[in-house]
């Protein structure tokens, strides 16, 4: 009896509100241990997972 594979879950960034350009950015600063600079509240969403240094000048 062969066992199937369950398939991998997948989840769309654009359903939880953020956008690919975002998050390869939260990454590279996460990497370097850079600061993200933004207003943009896809950076505070993504704080919630993980803790970065996030900053706005606005």
């Amino acid at each position: 009896m062969a066992e199937k594979k369950s398939k991998r879950k997948t989840t769309k960034l654009n359903t939880i509100g953020i956008s690919e350009n975002d998050l390869w950015i939260a990454a590279t600063a996460l990497r370097h241990s850079l600061i993200v600079v933004s207003c943009d509240s896809d950076f505070e969403r993504m704080r919630q997972v993980l803790k970065f240094t996030l900053e706005s000048w606005v």
